[in-house]
């Protein structure tokens, strides 16, 4: 078996338990290696194999790419070589401080998506939902009595670059979100995003450039939320709770720059609005 014959025995093996996500990322990486590491058979590869491999791609791609590609040798590796130990030098990667909207540039954009298609995708990324779980929703997931949104599903692109709507990644990532009733007059107002998850995008930097506005994507909503809960005094445990994620870890290095009971963070976000 060579070293790419067992990437693809090993994404295989994973192909009911992992996002679709991750395993087109994963065949993409598998396919990009070099033709010396993929023709290797596994049982030849050493640590100066990898490192060279680390060396090959660091000089084309930036240290968080490496480390992608080399979590991909790791797993395969430990997967199939559990008694190789692997100790290799990876780039550095350099901090860089997440961008962050300003308050006056999310005030701009929401003016123009105003009774659009896009009001409703932009005031969920505000409460903290991906892009995916927005256009995962149904009206089943709506209560508009308690203002209540539940998150049970995200939409993602699968190993042959088709949409389908899976369980989340993570089960953090399934939670209610409790949102002001502002969130929900725009929902009756212009129903739930039905567009390809593109075109939120394509829209946004359309309209950024047309007025001027800084160019921000949807995930930035994201961290414009828990910059501002942050700010506003709103615990990381309910900053991790409410956006869905697992660990504080991304949340501190990329989101904290600038719950149970969701309400709390989300109107410290919306509340000038």
């Amino acid at each position: 078996m060579t070293f790419y014959e067992a990437c693809l025995a090993y994404i295989d093996a994973r192909s009911n338990t992992c996002s679709p996500k991750t395993i087109k990322e994963f065949l993409g990486y598998s396919e990009r290696f070099s033709e010396a590491l993929k023709r290797k058979p596994i049982d030849n590869v050493t640590q100066n194999d990898v490192q060279k491999e680390v060396n090959l791609l660091s000089a084309r791609l930036a240290p968080k790419t490496v480390k992608n590609y080399y979590g991909v040798i790791s797993s395969v590796l430990g997967s199939f070589c559990p008694d190789l130990r692997l100790s290799v030098n990876l780039p550095k990667q350099p901090y860089k401080a997440p961008y962050v909207p300003r308050t006056e540039d999310v005030d701009r954009l929401l003016a123009v998506a105003k009774n659009t298609p896009y009001e409703v995708p932009i005031l969920l990324g505000l409460c903290s939902m991906r892009r995916g779980e927005i256009c995962a929703l149904t009206e089943d997931d709506i209560d508009f009595e308690k203002g209540i949104i539940r998150i049970t599903k995200d939409m993602v692109l699968d190993k042959n670059n088709k949409w389908v709507v899976k369980e989340p990644k993570t089960v953090q990532s399934i939670r209610n979100l409790k949102v002001p009733d502002m969130v929900m007059d725009a929902i009756k107002r212009n129903g739930l995003y039905k567009g390809h998850p593109g075109n939120i995008s394509d829209w946004m930097s359309r309209q950024e450039k047309k007025y001027g506005i800084p160019h921000f994507s949807l995930h930035k909503t994201r961290h414009y939320f828990a910059s501002k809960s942050h700010d506003a005094g709103v615990s990381d445990a309910d900053i991790m709770n409410t956006a869905g994620w697992a660990t504080p870890n991304v949340m501190i290095k990329h989101y904290r720059g600038a719950m149970h009971d969701s309400s709390k963070a989300i109107n410290a976000v919306l509340k000038d609005f």
